[in-house]
């Protein structure tokens, strides 16, 4: 009897406990999230955590560690603010990166990593507008219509026709027409599209002199052929004997520079002038 009284006891109480718990934890289901760790109190840990991840930090600190120079690493670092302040988009920023990372494979993965949604976020779709203008297809010329003279070569012989060039054409591109970094010249490069510029600016040089000379050489053997009166009379306009204005004009201010100007005047009088010059 005293056992069954005991039980009794124990029942009675294990319900008048049940009834006092407040419904709303009586009711919740066992929770199946896990426990998260409690974030750190350390004031330093938590002014680091606003400028970044430690994983940010470690990646910028090894990114200085193998560029070496502090210039560089500022020069990289530039190139991030302008993506930060929405003047480039993430496929500019990382070709304007491309030349610091490109050695190191693996900092170049983690930087494209770290860039991850953000670096479509400002991308602009680029479209090629000659993609579909048929660039590859052949033309007719025959088909073609025909304005003024044609200058396409003919009556060329067979060692021409294995000699000359039909196919390839040579344009030269400084590394200052484009701003992505993709199209900058090797030193050879720039040295060689150089040579090709300056040789070209020669040849003109050359003739316009050949042709300033002719046209007085000409004006030297009028003047043979006149008399003593005719040619005290005889005088030149601005063209200088030729039939251009400029080309006598550019080849002697190319060779006598600040007295060009004097050189042109006396040259309208050509008896004692066109000997000399």
């Amino acid at each position: 009897c005293d056992l069954s009284a005991r039980k009794l006891d124990y029942q009675q109480n294990l319900e008048q406990s049940r009834r006092s718990r407040p419904l709303s934890l009586r009711s919740l289901p066992p929770s199946k999230k896990k426990i998260k760790m409690r974030k750190s109190k350390d004031p330093s840990m938590a002014s680091v955590g606003k400028y970044g991840t430690l994983q940010e930090f470690s990646f910028f600190s090894k990114v200085r560690r193998v560029l070496k120079s502090q210039e560089v690493y500022e020069n990289f670092l530039r190139c991030i603010a302008l993506f930060n302040q929405e003047l480039v988009s993430g496929s500019e920023l990382l070709q304007l990166v491309a030349p610091f990372l490109g050695k190191f494979p693996e900092l170049f993965a983690r930087f494209k990593s770290f860039l991850g949604v953000k670096e479509l976020s400002f991308a602009s779709p680029v479209t090629n507008d000659r993609s579909n203008e048929g660039i590859g297809k052949e033309i007719d010329y025959a088909s073609c219509r025909r304005i003024g003279s044609s200058y396409r070569a003919s009556g060329r012989t067979a060692l021409c026709k294995e000699v000359l060039n039909d196919t390839w054409v040579s344009f030269p591109s400084w590394s200052e027409d484009s701003t992505f970094v993709s199209s900058k010249k090797t030193p050879y490069e720039e040295q060689l599209h150089r040579c090709e510029d300056e040789r070209f600016e020669l040849d003109v040089v050359l003739e316009t002199n050949l042709a300033t000379i002719r046209v007085l050489e000409s004006v030297q053997k009028k003047l043979s052929r006149m008399s003593p009166e005719d040619q005290e009379k005889f005088r030149l306009d601005d063209r200088l004997g030729g039939t251009s204005e400029v080309i006598q004009r550019r080849a002697i201010y190319r060779i006598y520079g600040e007295e060009a100007s004097d050189i042109v005047e006396s040259l309208k009088d050509p008896v004692t002038a066109v000997p000399v010059v």
